[in-house]
C-alpha cells in the first residue's frame, strides 16, 4: 500500500513548520511566493508547489523554520511491516551511496508504535539494507551535517516520510556570528515585526537591541533582501537538484532588492553586546541603513516630530528579583509615556507578571513563544501631550 505522494520533478506536497502564532502570516507569505493549496495547521502551514517555488520559498521565507517535502506514505501493521514498506521505496531517487543522511522520527498518537528513536533506527536499517542489496554499499549516517535529512512522522498506523528541503533551520540566516544573552530567534523577530504592522518606511527603533536581531531583520525586510541569500539549503544536495533553476530563482529574487530610504536605529546600555550587534549588522551587509549607539533607554527622549515604530524585547533574567523586575517594567512604561508621546511601542516579554506593571493599557496582546518560554507581545499606542513637567 506504498504511495508516492508527488513526483520529485513535478509537484511537491509540502509542510512549512513555524512558531506558534505565526501561522497566518506564513500562510500569506506562501501565497505571495506562488504556493497553492495553502492551509494553516498547528505550528505549520501545508501547501503545494513546483520545484522552482520550493527553491523560492526556502530562499525568501522569513516566517518558516523548515520546509518538509512529503516523499512517500503508507500504512504499517507493525514494526516488521514498517521496515518492509520503507525498504520498498526507490531511495536512489533522493540518495546515493556517496551521500550522507540522518533520520528524525516523530510519533503522534499510536498504539502500535511508541518509541520514535527506535522507529528512526528501523528506517535507517531499511535504507541501508536497500542500498546494500542493490549496490553492495550503503550511504553513511551523519547526524551533524547530513546531505539529506529524512523526517518520519507516524500517527496511528499511518506513516509519512518527508525530506527536509531546508537542511539547517531557516532561522539560521547566515549573518549571526555573535549573539547576546538569550538572543531572539530570527524567525520570531521577523514575525513580530510583521505582526506589529510596521510599514517598512517609518523610522524603526529598538531601544534594547542586544545583538541586533530585530534591527537586521527589519533592514532585510525594508530592502526586500531574501533572508536566505547567505546560506545553502538541503535541496542542493538532492539527486534531482537543478543548479540552473536555482541560479535563475536566486537572480530573480535578488533583483528585487531595493535601496529603501528608511532609518533603523538601535541602542543598548551594554557596550560589549553592541559590538556583537555591529558584527551581525556588517555580516548581513545592512550597515548603511542601521545605526546603533550606546544609550540607557531610561535616559533617552525622542526629539523629532515623526515618532518611531518601537519594538523591544527587554532582557529576561531568571535571577532578577521579582521586585526589581516590577520596578524595571514600570520604568519602561514611564519612559515611553513621558519621553515618546505619539509613538507606537511593541514589547515582547516572558515575564508575564512584570508586564502588568508597565502602567499602560495594551491596545493589542498576542501570545507567542520564545523557545519554551511563553511570551506576550503587547502593543501600546502612546498619546501626545503626556510630556513630563
Amino acid at each position: 500500500n506504498l504511495t508516492y505522494l508527488r513526483s520529485m520533478n513535478k509537484e511537491y506536497s509540502c509542510v512549512a513548520k513555524t512558531l506558534s502564532g505565526l501561522e497566518p502570516i506564513l500562510a500569506d507569505e506562501l501565497l505571495a511566493l506562488q504556493a497553492t493549496d495553502v492551509k494553516q495547521l498547528k505550528r505549520a502551514v501545508s501547501f503545494t508547489c513546483d520545484k522552482k517555488t520550493l527553491y523560492r520559498v526556502n530562499l525568501c521565507s522569513r516566517f518558516a523554520i523548515s520546509v518538509l517535502v512529503e516523499w512517500a506514505d503508507f500504512w504499517a501493521r507493525d514494526e516488521n511491516n514498517f521496515y518492509e514498506q520503507v525498504k520498498k521505496i526507490n531511495w536512489e531517487d533522493v540518495l546515493s551511496v556517496e551521500k550522507t543522511f540522518m533520520i528524525t522520527a516523530t510519533i503522534g498518537q499510536s498504539k502500535v508504535f511508541t518509541h520514535s528513536q527506535y522507529m528512526g533506527l528501523k528506517t535507517k536499517d531499511a535504507i541501508a539494507d536497500y542500498f546494500m542489496e542493490k549496490f553492495g554499499k550503503r550511504p553513511d549516517v551523519n547526524t551533524l551535517d547530513p546531505d539529506v535529512k529524512i523526517n518520519v512522522y507516524i500517527r496511528g498506523n499511518k506513516v509519512i516520510l518527508s525530506l527536509d528541503s531546508s537542511g539547517e533551520p531557516l532561522f539560521k540566516r547566515g549573518y549571526r556570528s555573535e549573539t547576546g544573552y538569550a538572543p531572539i530567534n530570527e524567525v520570531l523577530a521577523a514575525g513580530i515585526i510583521e505582526l506589529s504592522g510596521w510599514d517598512r518606511q517609518q523610522t524603526f527603533y529598538d531601544p534594547m537591541c542586544g545583538s541586533g536581531t530585530f534591527l537586521v531583520e527589519a533592514a532585510l525586510m525594508a530592502h526586500n533582501v531574501p533572508p536566505g541569500m547567505k546560506r545553502r539549503f538541503g535541496f542542493q544536495n538532492w539527486i534531482n537538484y537543478s543548479s540552473g533553476l536555482w541560479d535563475q530563482v536566486f537572480k530573480e529574487e535578488t533583483a528585487n532588492v531595493t535601496d529603501a530610504q528608511v532609518q533603523i536605529i538601535g541602542s543598548d546600555k551594554d557596550g560589549k553586546v553592541l559590538d556583537k550587534a555591529r558584527e551581525n549588522i556588517a555580516a548581513a551587509f545592512v550597515e548603511d541603513s542601521v545605526r546603533v549607539s550606546r544609550k540607557d533607554f531610561f535616559a533617552t527622549e525622542w526629539q523629532k516630530d515623526e515618532m518611531p515604530h518601537i519594538i523591544m524585547n527587554p532582557p529576561y533574567d531568571k535571577r532578577l528579583l521579582e521586585k526589581d523586575a516590577i520596578a524595571f517594567y514600570k520604568q519602561i512604561g514611564d519612559t515611553l509615556k513621558f519621553n515618546y508621546p505619539g509613538a507606537e511601542a511593541w514589547i515582547l516579554s516572558a515575564n508575564l507578571n512584570a508586564m502588568k506593571f508597565v502602567g499602560l493599557r495594551p491596545n493589542t496582546t498576542i501570545q507567542l513563544y520564545n523557545g519554551p518560554l511563553e511570551c506576550k507581545l503587547c502593543q501600546y499606542k502612546l498619546y501626545k501631550g503626556t510630556k513630563k513637567d
